[in-house]
């Protein structure tokens, strides 16, 4: 993603199959006073991580950290150029003419804040057959029985309600 060669993880996999687990890679790059760009590819990890003990890592190898000034991008500051220049138009399908879709199981919720992961999950939830039989296939039989006080702490009748919103044409 990045344009690398995947030299790094060639090195470590090199390294691991001889017996070395040496799984930290940092972008020389990077390097300042401050810290690097740090990748760990430890089984666990297999992320960017921060080293505590960067300075004694570097010093190791005669890598004067205090001395370093940064020459590439971070990986963070890589990340930011592909979202910046990322082509939402792929995904969006602009300048088509598209076919507007309405009715049961075609409808949306509005996001309120960040409601959007909850409105997600719950719309990905409801196209589950075992979740439409149990709210929308028996809603009536639910709605029917809700106590008369507390029905909105009822959770059964509020997915109930949220089942007929979300799959009926009402």
């Amino acid at each position: 993603m990045t344009g690398g060669t995947g030299a790094a993880l060639k090195h470590y996999q090199e390294c691991k199959a001889r017996g070395d687990n040496f799984c930290l890679c940092v972008k020389l790059g990077t390097i300042t006073p401050h810290g690097a760009d740090v990748y760990s590819y430890a089984a666990d990890e297999d992320d960017m991580v921060e080293d505590p003990l960067l300075k004694e890592h570097l010093a190791h190898w005669g890598i004067n950290m205090m001395s370093m000034e940064k020459t590439e991008k971070s990986m963070a500051e890589l990340q930011i150029d592909l979202n910046v220049k990322f082509d939402f138009d792929k995904i969006c399908e602009s300048g088509q003419q598209l076919q507007p879709l309405c009715g049961p199981g075609f409808v949306g919720l509005k996001n309120l804040g960040n409601s959007c992961y909850m409105n997600s999950i719950l719309q990905l939830l409801f196209t589950m057959p075992e979740i439409k039989e149990r709210y929308y296939d028996a809603a009536a039989r639910i709605l029917s029985n809700a106590p008369s006080t507390g029905a909105a702490d009822d959770l059964s009748v509020q997915m109930a309600k949220l089942a007929v919103g979300l799959l009926s044409d009402r």
